[in-house]
């Protein structure tokens, strides 16, 4: 209960009382820089969580690739090479926006990647060139269970052989 004296001064500042809000949670800020960060907080939490629940867009373009023409030349001589040594495969082409690399929201500008996917008696090798670059190598067999990762076209290409 609120004694008269503090009512009366709540009401000559303008302020209400605060019986008028008997379900209202009691929050004090006791000085400006509290509220202040607890608003920038607020708004970090609410920022975050839309980031997170946002929905990701599709891919512009998703293809299996069945003409080779249609391939990148680097793309074509790395699958073309690939046959040669005994893989069979599939290349597929996509369009989109690519994951920032730090917090996971969508990329601003549309790229491309190509990925050369390779099979050959229980083994699995796929490499992946993004906007112009070869990034990444991996081949995986489950009998005798391997997994490896290339650093470079070079190293990838004599695993293949």
């Amino acid at each position: 209960m609120i004694d008269a004296i503090t009512l009366l001064r709540a009401q000559e500042a303008g302020l209400p009382a605060a019986e008028s809000h008997p379900d209202a949670p009691l929050v004090c800020f006791p000085l400006k820089i509290d509220w202040q960060m607890a608003s920038a907080v607020q708004v970090i939490s609410e920022a975050v969580g839309a980031a997170i629940t946002a929905s990701y867009p599709k891919p512009l373009i998703k293809i299996n690739v069945p003409s080779m023409a249609d391939n990148p030349a680097p793309v074509r001589g790395l699958f073309s090479y690939a046959l040669m040594q005994g893989w069979s495969g599939e290349v597929t082409h996509s369009r989109g926006f690519v994951p920032h690399a730090t917090h996971g929201t969508p990329g601003e500008k549309a790229k491309d990647v190509w990925a050369v996917r390779l099979w050959r008696n229980g083994q699995q090798a796929r490499a992946v060139r993004h906007d112009g670059t070869w990034n990444c190598f991996w081949s995986w067999s489950k009998q005798p269970a391997s997994l490896k990762q290339f650093k470079a076209l070079a190293e990838f290409k004599a695993a293949l052989a």
